[in-house]
């Protein structure tokens, strides 16, 4: 995403930034509530969910460091 909106787009600082943290957020449980309606793929869906959660997580504070975000 980084690089998509840098060369793509040109953007840079606070907007690069919040391009970039946005682009790597957690899948949306739409997903799982979709999949546990129509009863198709409800564990692969969840499992997408919770991982995608937990390395947002692990990624959240270095992205934070690389933008300079609270300083």
């Amino acid at each position: 995403a980084w690089l998509f909106g840098h060369y793509a787009f040109g953007l840079s600082g606070a907007s690069l930034g919040a391009l970039t943290i946005i682009a790597g957020m957690p899948t949306a449980m739409n997903n799982f509530t979709f999949a546990q309606r129509y009863g198709a793929f409800v564990r692969e869906s969840s499992q997408v969910v919770f991982l995608s959660t937990v390395l947002w997580l692990a990624t959240l504070p270095v992205l934070l460091f690389i933008f300079k975000v609270g300083t």
